[in-house]
């Protein structure tokens, strides 16, 4: 969706760039023989793992331009980024011996894995047109990103035996900030043109990865 409302002495636009859905399902069959130094089976072993996710993507952006003069003005921009997946996987395991003295439970296990991702970007471009022979340009972008990725286990032998395993959790956190800077100064001396400018960025990246006590406990 598109939208201008325009006047004097600016214009702004609203864009809603996509909004995408979609739906993942998948299944993955493992067969292990497990055999000794005179090739004789220890064991078999099937492992059945069937996956199951849903994903959401949207990206919204306002855009200012503001006019000074004819020969200045100033463009503002933000937009905000978001992508979201619900994922669900199930593991199945069952090992069979070939010597019947030796058992081993079979294994089943869920684990839910929902991934957030957010992004916020602002930006402005400052042009001033001081005559013919001469322009200044500076801006300034920010980006911002907030990342979550939990990740839930439970384990047990069956469906309905399955228990929170706490050993197994974690959340994941990415955090990151990035700001820059510039300005340019550019202009002719008869028949040449130059132009100098300077840039300077600011980067920050915070990380955490929290056990279940941290998350629920600390």
């Amino acid at each position: 969706m598109k939208g201008w409302v325009k006047g004097t002495p600016f214009t702004y636009k609203l864009l809603i760039d996509r909004i995408i859905q979609g739906k993942v399902k998948g299944e993955e069959n493992i067969h292990y023989n497990s055999i000794d130094s005179q090739k004789n089976t220890i064991y078999t072993s099937d492992r059945i793992t069937n996956g199951d996710s849903d994903m959401k993507m949207y990206n919204l952006e306002l855009n200012y331009v503001h006019k000074f003069s004819e020969n200045s003005n100033i463009d503002l921009m933000v937009s905000n980024n978001q992508w979201r997946r619900d994922g669900m996987n199930i593991f199945r395991q069952s090992t069979v011996y070939t010597d019947p003295s030796q058992t081993a439970n079979p294994l089943y296990q869920t684990q839910e894995n929902d991934i957030k991702d957010k992004t916020w970007e602002v930006q402005a471009d400052y042009t001033n047109k001081i005559s013919d022979m001469a322009r200044i340009e500076a801006g300034y972008k920010g980006t911002f990103q907030r990342n979550a990725s939990p990740v839930d286990t439970y384990t047990g032998t069956t469906a309905e035996d399955i228990r929170q395993d706490e050993s197994l959790y974690n959340r994941f956190l990415y955090n990151q900030d990035v700001h820059a800077l510039y300005m340019t100064y550019g202009g002719k001396w008869n028949k040449l043109s130059y132009q100098a400018g300077l840039r300077g960025e600011y980067w920050r990246v915070d990380t955490r990865s929290l056990d279940f006590d941290q998350e629920f406990n600390g």
